[in-house]
């Protein structure tokens, strides 16, 4: 079903988006370009050159492939994805944006997430295309500010 389909990528990705940057600002891990070596951190940072760990492109990468190989379930298909995802690696560590290990738990990071929402979606084609609603959005408004709050319900 497409729709399923297109929800269970919406919420990984959506998941994956929230756990990278959070992940990336506590963390604080110098880009290679930066020539500072594999251990400076600088924690709690929002300057991207400090925001090395994990890989952003390689979470959404492996998050995508996982997905979509799970739902398509195809050996070539599966195959065609993965590859992509490890092009990604390559490219971030080629350009000096990212450490091995960057990507290495980018990588993992994503091909977890994409298991988890497929997972928790398995039933749903058999439920009449009634899918669980797993990840709300909803308008934040305050005096000052205004955002999105989401709601995640296990």
């Amino acid at each position: 079903n497409t729709r399923i389909n297109r929800r269970i990528l919406l919420e990984a990705l959506a998941a994956s988006g929230i756990t990278v940057q959070i992940l990336k600002i506590l963390i604080g891990r110098s880009r290679p370009y930066k020539d500072n070596g594999n251990i400076f951190f600088k924690p709690f940072n929002s300057n991207n050159d400090f925001n090395s760990l994990p890989s952003g492109h390689t979470i959404i990468a492996f998050t995508v492939s996982t997905v979509l190989s799970e739902r398509i379930d195809n050996i070539y298909a599966s195959i065609g994805l993965y590859g992509l995802a490890a092009l990604t690696v390559y490219q971030r560590i080629y350009t000096d944006n990212h450490w091995f290990t960057d990507t290495f738990v980018g990588a993992v990071l994503g091909y977890s997430i994409g298991k988890f929402f497929t997972s928790l979606h398995e039933n749903d084609d058999t439920n009449n295309g009634k899918a669980i609603n797993l990840l709300n959005a909803y308008p934040l408004v305050g005096k000052n500010n205004i955002g999105i709050g989401i709601f995640l319900s296990l």
